[in-house]
């Protein structure tokens, strides 16, 4: 579960390209630093649960 912090990052990355989160959650570029930590919980969880 997100905290309010984390919800707001979060809002604030779906702001974001969608081509560009696809890339950084699949690997092919690099996140921007402040997304990272995000990008990192959202593939270790799709790690866990594949589509």
């Amino acid at each position: 579960m997100m905290d309010e912090v984390a919800l707001s990052l979060y809002d604030e990355m779906l702001s974001e390209n969608d081509h560009d989160i696809y890339q950084w959650v699949t690997g092919q570029s690099v996140a921007p630093e402040e997304y990272s930590g995000l990008i990192a919980d959202i593939q270790g969880h799709l790690a866990d649960n594949p589509l």
